[in-house]
């Protein structure tokens, strides 16, 4: 009777381990299924809480252009302001007394002359951090040289009106000038150069940094404004000068009245 009894009991035994390991395989299945379930619900808000947190592009840009047209009224205004502090302390001329003799009408009066004035002086009207091209020289290989000339606030020194001038003077031949769409720009004086917008100016300023061909001869900063003329000398009188002049003003529109002239001089060779 007993020994009946045993397989039976084995067989019960082996049906019992085999409902319990299903069960536990259940249960954790079960489990693994919820924990995905809540692990996918938080990544879902994690990414929403990220997407609200993300600036919005379009209202970055706008809080960035209207940072920049801030910036430009102040130099604006900083540039009236040195101007007329300027013209107050120039001492006015008294007036002749009755008896003073007439000064001859034939002979010319020797007067202050205009920064940025007279023979070689070149302009344009530029966007703040766009760029204008000035013709320099031509060298006896036939290579030209030009001036890339970008105006920008001047950081930190915003409230003082001033405006630094990024400039790049480089030279290459004609052909690998035109590839770069350099050399149609129109005559200077009055008519002015052809300026760049801000992404012109730096698409342009990339490439003549990568274009096999073209040497940069120098990358001065200059840091002047409200009509002042600075100057910046390049080389010496043994192995050849590059003298620089600009004058930069901000006008009404936010834009730089830029005004430059190159002069460039042959070496002595002597030390």
């Amino acid at each position: 009777m007993s020994s009946s009894r045993l397989p039976l009991t084995a067989t019960l035994v082996c049906i019992a381990a085999i409902g319990v390991g299903w069960l536990l395989e259940h249960r954790s299945h079960a489990r693994l299924q919820q924990e995905n379930a809540e692990l996918s619900a938080r990544l879902a808000a994690t990414e929403e809480t990220l997407a609200k947190s993300r600036p919005d592009p379009e209202a970055v840009a706008a809080d960035n252009r209207a940072r920049e047209a801030l910036q430009a009224e102040v130099l604006r205004l900083r540039g009236d302001v040195a101007n007329l502090r300027r013209n107050q302390a120039t001492p006015k001329k008294a007036p002749l007394p009755a008896s003073a003799p007439t000064p001859n009408p034939t002979l010319p009066t020797a007067t202050e002359e205009t920064p940025g004035t007279g023979p070689g002086w070149m302009a344009s009207r530029v966007p703040l951090n766009g760029g204008a091209l000035f013709p320099a020289w031509t060298s006896a290989d036939g290579k030209q040289a030009w001036v890339l000339a970008i105006p920008s606030v001047a950081q930190p020194d915003i409230n003082s009106g001033n405006v630094m001038l990024e400039q790049m003077i480089f030279e290459g031949s004609p052909e690998v000038l035109a590839n770069l769409g350099i050399g149609n720009t129109p005559a200077g004086g009055a008519a002015g150069f052809a300026p760049l917008d801000p992404e012109g100016s730096k698409a342009l300023l990339e490439r003549l940094r990568k274009t096999d061909g073209i040497d940069v001869l120098s990358a001065p900063r200059i840091i002047t404004g409200g009509g002042r003329e600075a100057q910046v000398s390049i080389g010496n009188d043994t192995g050849g000068r590059l003298d620089l002049s600009v004058v930069p003003n901000l006008a009404p529109d936010g834009n730089v009245d830029l005004r430059l002239k190159v002069s460039r001089s042959e070496g002595t060779g002597q030390p």
